[in-house]
């Protein structure tokens, strides 16, 4: 783990802008802070959030509300991948522990419809809910997946590839699968139906939609929409969220998991 010494200036070692900054002092400079919103019973809408410990070992927080599970998982590079991948999977076990009605929190059991779970992330953690949902078909039955959300999926990109080296020390290099989704893999994705968000100005665009191209011809037997939006860049919906183009994703997003649910026979080719 690296240590984090913060000094007012300093030679850069690494610079993997617009996302972070490494000096060789130490110090991390994030491009864009992260902002953490407090839970709350009170707000000016019907929303309510709470924070939940998962566990201790390592201590992961989740923010859940009646319909969401938000996992704030370890970053890296001060925790090297595949921690966040571990992290997110760990949490996942959580919630499932929660289909029968007796898991740990009782939001989850009283609230929850397990008939209709979504996996969702944008940027990296679309790449780890892409990851999630390739593994859970094998190891967690109990989940059954109705679809998965990518919004500017973090997939291999040319300009890219350094980074992903340095984040993931241990690595399969070019074709990891973990970085460059693997036909293989992808035919086994455990959900019945996938949206890719796309962002014109975006440097992943390109890998975004070969993933979305190599989806629907992989084998795998559910439908995937791709939505694109002109004029806008990596993850913009979240530094301008009433923007029209994010608007327009909260539309689709919403119209995405309030369609009826397809029934697929699953044949496990694992």
């Amino acid at each position: 783990m690296m240590e984090i010494v913060k000094f007012n200036d300093g030679e850069i070692a690494y610079d993997f802008s617009p996302f972070f900054k490494i000096y060789k002092h130490g110090y991390i400079e994030r491009c864009v802070p992260i902002i953490k919103v407090p839970p709350s019973h009170e707000l000016p809408t019907s929303l309510q959030s709470k924070d939940v410990l998962i566990t201790t070992e390592p201590p992961i927080s989740a923010q859940a509300n009646v319909i969401a599970v938000s996992i704030e998982y370890r970053l890296a590079p001060e925790h090297p991948i595949p921690t966040g991948y571990e992290d997110s999977w760990t949490s996942l076990r959580w919630v499932a522990s929660h289909a029968n009605g007796h898991g740990p929190e009782p939001w989850l059991n009283i609230h929850g419809d397990f008939s209709r779970v979504f996996l969702a992330g944008d940027s990296a953690g679309a790449n780890i809910a892409y990851n999630l949902a390739v593994r859970i078909r094998s190891v967690l039955p109990e989940m059954k997946l109705a679809g998965m959300i990518l919004m500017h999926p973090f997939f291999l990109g040319s300009k890219l590839d350094k980074m992903w080296f340095y984040l993931c020390p241990r690595n399969g290099g070019l074709k990891d699968s973990r970085f460059k989704p693997a036909a293989e893999d992808m035919a086994t994705t455990g959900c019945e139906r996938v949206l890719v968000f796309l962002a014109g100005r975006d440097k992943l665009k390109n890998a975004g939609r070969s993933y979305y191209e190599e989806l629907k011809k992989c084998g795998w037997e559910g439908n995937v929409e791709m939505v694109e939006h002109d004029g806008v860049g990596h993850v913009f919906h979240l530094l301008k969220p009433r923007c029209e183009q994010a608007l327009d994703m909260m539309k689709r997003l919403v119209s995405f998991i309030n369609q009826e649910p397809v029934i697929i026979s699953w044949t496990s080719k694992i």
